[in-house]
């Protein structure tokens, strides 16, 4: 019995796969990686870039990151010839999946209602 639970556990687990960010930044971009989905293109500013390198900011980093791709209203195929010049860890990872740009404004922010005022 346990080792058709540990079966099914280790079978479930191989399916369970998720989005990676890789790096490349040499040239300033990170690719979010949804296995079977796509490669997703996320062009860093100058500030991204170097807290892509700090293992404290990284987090926060990848969820905007993750987050902007999420609100994104405007995904659109590029093509593999937009990685082409990307590190050989990113070309290796979306070889067999579309690679995509998308709109990196992120999610829109919730506005406050309008104050009316009553005069007396």
């Amino acid at each position: 019995m346990k080792s058709v639970i540990a079966l099914v556990l280790f079978l479930a687990v191989q399916y369970v796969v998720c989005e990676q960010v890789l790096y490349d930044r040499k040239h300033h971009k990170a690719i979010i990686l949804r296995p079977g989905n796509g490669c997703y293109e996320y062009h860093m500013n100058h500030q991204e870039s170097l807290e892509s390198f700090d293992d404290a900011q990284r987090p926060a980093l990848e969820a905007k990151m993750i987050e902007a791709l999420d609100c994104s209203t405007d995904i659109h195929e590029v093509g593999h010839h937009s990685i082409d010049h990307l590190s050989q860890e990113i070309k290796n990872a979306c070889a067999n999946v579309p690679v995509y740009g998308f709109d990196q404004t992120g999610c829109p922010t919730s506005v406050a209602m309008p104050m009316t005022s009553v005069t007396p």
